[in-house]
């Protein structure tokens, strides 16, 4: 974990996209960190024990571990792609410690465990159909209190 800025501060806490690392975010925190304290976060490519993860629930609980204790006790969580999903999927275990979830270029994930691409499958514009598990109002559900809009893509192009 990579930190910048006062601990007196409003926390700022970053996840990087899926083959990134926290230094993407070092222009943007740059320019944020005089006002906040910023943690940019390693995603982990092991769990507990060390073992490689296997699937999307073991990222999960090695972000958790690794992370939890790390975090202050209120935070505002920003995440760009895998690791705005992840942030997505952590917002439910930390919501009483966030601020606000910001999420930039977010997709929730595949709805069923089944992929949808082949070419059978694909809309008439050539896009590929992916519901989310849950209701966009549900993933901004919050305290009520300064939680922020994400921002949702798409896969294929518009």
């Amino acid at each position: 974990m990579s930190v910048r800025g006062a601990t007196s501060k409003p926390t700022l806490v970053f996840i990087h996209g899926f083959l990134g690392r926290p230094a993407d975010w070092h222009r943007v925190v740059e320019q944020l960190s005089e006002r906040y304290q910023c943690l940019l976060l390693t995603v982990p490519d092991r769990d507990e024990q060390g073992q490689p993860l296997g699937d999307w629930q073991g990222l999960l609980r090695a972000c958790e571990h690794h992370w939890t204790a790390l975090l202050p006790h209120r935070f505002t969580l920003i995440g760009y792609s895998l690791g705005g999903r992840i942030a997505l999927a952590l917002s439910q275990t930390w919501l009483t410690r966030l601020e606000a979830l910001v999420l930039e270029s977010v997709h929730p994930g595949l709805s069923t465990l089944q992929p949808a691409t082949s070419a059978a499958s694909r809309t008439a514009d050539g896009r590929t159909p992916c519901a989310p598990s849950r209701s966009p109002r549900h993933w901004i559900a919050g305290t009520g209190k300064g939680f922020l809009h994400a921002s949702a893509t798409h896969n294929g192009p518009s």
